[in-house]
């Protein structure tokens, strides 16, 4: 199993022959899909026509809870409790988004999409890997981030959702021993 961060929310995560893209929007989409998963509809999480797909490709756009065989999908809230357009009109409202829990190869996979930390997260205990939005505006920040590291408790966090040099910067500066920081298209093994 190899996860490669293609920059912002976007993944490729490959399980033997098969090949699942997350929140496509950046980076270089070189192996056909098999499996599409966006978790909300925002344009910087759903750019599906910028990847290649298999014959049977199948494309989920906010939710997702089926075995496939080589891997199973179940979809969790994702949403801002404390980030807003407006006053009283959150950027990513409760019911617009999800996070994916991936289960394959004996391993478990988090992308929790865009969101706040949120009691939801409980159900993510325990995971190896949780791929987190450290971005601060629309998402969670790095100090919301080690919060909910420290509800889903996971073996390894990735850092996602950011861009920018104070965003990086913060990283450097607070050790957090689960932590593992990707570079864009880097790709690692599970």
């Amino acid at each position: 199993m190899k996860l490669k961060w293609l920059g912002h929310s976007s993944f490729r995560l490959t399980i033997g022959d098969h090949v699942i893209y997350l929140d496509p929007y950046v980076g270089e989409c070189d192996l056909p899909a098999d499996l599409i998963l966006c978790t909300h509809s925002h344009v910087d999480h759903s750019d599906v026509d910028r990847v290649p797909k298999k014959p049977n490709c199948e494309t989920f756009t906010a939710g997702c809870n089926h075995d496939f065989g080589w891997c199973t999908v179940t979809s969790i809230p994702a949403y801002n409790t404390d980030k807003f357009r407006s006053p009283g009109e959150p950027f990513h409202p409760k019911g617009s988004g999800v996070g994916y829990i991936i289960k394959a190869d004996g391993k478990t996979l988090y992308h929790a999409g865009d969101t706040d930390v949120i009691p939801e997260m409980e159900q993510v205990k325990g995971v190896d890997y949780a791929l987190l939005p450290i971005g601060g505006t629309y998402t969670m920040d790095l100090e919301e981030a080690k919060q909910a590291q420290s509800i889903i408790q996971a073996k390894t966090v990735i850092p996602m959702h950011y861009n920018s040099l104070d965003a990086i910067a913060k990283y450097d500066k607070v050790p957090w021993s689960e932590a593992k920081q990707m570079q864009p298209e880097e790709e690692i093994e599970l």
